[in-house]
């Protein structure tokens, strides 16, 4: 049980890291390429929930 608190607290960690990133990411991009940057952001939050999933299921 220990292993799954360390786990879930390593997801949350990647989750409100990715959250910061990308809003930073968007603010501080130029205007033009807005529409990149949210097909960028797509891609890797599709990839972090994925591995946050994957964690979670090898961690029982």
């Amino acid at each position: 049980m220990v292993l799954n608190g360390y786990i879930a607290r390593g997801i949350m960690t990647i989750c409100l890291i990715y959250i910061t990133l990308s809003y930073t990411f968007v603010m501080f991009n130029d205007k033009d390429n807005y529409e990149n940057s949210k097909d960028i952001i797509g891609v890797i939050g599709v990839i972090v929930v994925s591995v946050a999933f994957l964690l979670l299921f090898l961690g029982k």
